[in-house]
């Protein structure tokens, strides 16, 4: 990866490896936790978490001077080594300009759109699971963010709505009114469909977070007018050989 994209686009661009070692210490707040006391907290490598009577998970993430909390499920999509993530938003802020509206697609519940809605005027976002929209919705109300719209529609019903289809889970809001100066898309292993890969050349910025150095390789080739203005990986699990990647992109 770095020999393809250093020899493509330049040394610059390619940040070393964020590794981040858990070493299994448990991370907690001081004076958080007393066991007997509250016997559904728990604790992983990875986050402090409170499980709640309907099995939901509210971890706490901190990032620069801010932190949130985000609650998910077993059945939805949430970025969950604590150390990893709060650098990603990082990485992620620091290289934001020109900031107008934010299109993201598989948002979850919410990992990255609630971080960056203070870096955006507008954010419109997106999933396909109905569990990580109702957690998303939960989300935005624990963190009194006000300035996100959201749908459950998936990546490609999204593309046809962005090509003039009608859905009605979008009829209250109006795509069009948004003025996205970027798209923030966070794939699943198999990457971005080629129809939707289409309609991302009428983005001039794309954060691709991707957890497949393949596809996300297979996908800059199609996106062949675009420069990567900086790309980092992370150890997202540490001791396995899964990586997570961000890349800048921009034309």
């Amino acid at each position: 990866l770095k020999e393809y994209v250093n020899s493509k686009y330049g040394t610059q661009v390619y940040h070393p490896l964020i590794k981040f070692k858990a070493d299994y210490h448990y991370y907690c707040y001081e004076g958080m936790f007393d066991a007997k006391r509250c016997p559904h907290y728990y604790f992983s490598p990875y986050s402090v978490n409170f499980r709640d009577i309907n099995n939901h998970i509210i971890s706490e993430v901190a990032c620069s001077n801010e932190r949130y909390k985000l609650q998910h499920s077993d059945n939805s999509f949430y970025q969950p080594n604590y150390y990893s993530l709060s650098k990603m938003i990082e990485f992620i802020s620091n290289h934001l300009e020109d900031c107008e509206d934010l299109l993201e697609l598989y948002c979850g519940c919410g990992s990255f759109t609630i971080p960056l809605a203070t870096k955006f005027n507008r954010i419109f976002a997106s999933d396909n699971n109905r569990d990580n929209i109702n957690n998303l919705k939960l989300n935005l109300e624990m963190n009194k963010v006000s300035n996100v719209s959201f749908a459950r529609i998936s990546d490609d019903e999204l593309s046809q709505a962005m090509g003039g289809r009608v859905f009605n889970r979008l009829r209250n809001i109006e795509i069009n009114l948004f003025k996205f100066s970027h798209i923030l898309v966070d794939p699943p292993r198999m990457g971005l469909h080629k129809d939707l890969i289409e309609r991302l050349v009428q983005f001039k910025n794309i954060i691709y977070v991707s957890c497949n150095p393949n596809t996300f390789l297979r996908d800059l080739n199609y996106l062949e007018d675009y420069k990567v203005k900086s790309l980092a990986v992370f150890d997202q699990f540490s001791n396995t050989e899964h990586l997570e990647l961000i890349g800048i992109l921009s034309r």
